[in-house]
């Protein structure tokens, strides 16, 4: 009998994802799931949730900028600003 616990499909999808980027990623997700995979991090998690909390912000993504404008856009023009360069030309500011 094996001392490895069961895994869930999730992890086993870890671990294969791991594999195809790169070999070592292939070793760290097969000591992983030979760790206990998700259930292994929810007991560290309990004991360990400020470490947790660490590593999860440490792993998620940074947002990324938004590269369309959405909702209502007002522009305001201050009259007291002199005309530059910029003004001699037309500017389209239209969405495409």
């Amino acid at each position: 009998m094996s001392n490895t616990p069961a895994l869930r499909e999730s992890d086993t999808a870890i671990t294969k994802q791991l594999e195809n980027q790169h070999p070592l990623h292939g070793v760290l997700g097969r000591v992983y799931a030979n760790l206990g995979g998700q259930s292994f991090i929810e007991e560290w998690a309990i004991e360990n949730p400020g470490g947790f909390i660490k590593l999860l912000f440490g792993a998620t993504p940074s947002m990324q900028p938004m590269t369309t404008i959405q909702g209502d856009v007002t522009l305001v023009v201050h009259p007291s600003l002199a005309p530059t360069a910029l003004d001699a030309h037309e500017i389209d500011v239209t969405p495409k």
